[in-house]
């Protein structure tokens, strides 16, 4: 009887942490995903070019990488969506040297890494395409807050 009552107790504390609507990454208020198009004066940005959003107040990151016709897809890694919070934008020109394993389904933060922004955003701007004021999220000057569900974040580059 007192091995059951303790399976009992066992079983409806793990259903209840399974309610907690918690997380892995600590966030558990609304969440959203993001897609959009990237022009320098109307134009698409080059395929390749590597996108990274970063929550203003916490370490959140989410990262794309620009395909045909400027367009981009946000990826997180929590498949219910990114926290619905502001992020600071950077967008950096195309890596030649990214590894095969860097891929749009790479876990967002682990692909920043490789990516190594740091040394992609003190690269001067390439002929053409957009200023390079938008390698850094401290001079990028771009901002969006997500909300619940689905975002469209169109951003409109200068050279």
């Amino acid at each position: 009887m007192v091995r059951s009552l303790c399976c009992v107790a066992v079983l409806a504390l793990v259903g209840l942490a399974g309610c907690s609507g918690g997380s892995g990454d600590g966030h558990s208020g609304d969440r959203g995903t993001v897609v959009g198009t990237i022009t320098v004066d109307g134009a698409a940005v080059p395929k390749g070019c590597l996108v990274l959003f970063t929550g203003k107040e916490k370490g959140y990151t989410a990262t794309g990488i620009v395909e045909e016709e400027g367009k981009y897809k946000l990826v997180y890694n929590d498949k219910r969506g990114m926290p619905a919070i502001e992020y600071l934008i950077q967008i950096a020109p195309p890596v030649e040297a990214i590894s095969e394993q860097t891929s749009q389904s790479s876990d967002p933060t682990e692909m920043a890494r490789r990516m190594n922004l740091s040394k992609v955003a003190k690269q001067p701007a390439v002929k053409g395409q957009f200023a390079a004021k938008y390698n850094s999220t401290t001079t990028s000057q771009l901002r969006w807050m997500v909300t619940a569900g689905e975002n469209t974040v169109d951003l409109k580059l200068d050279k």
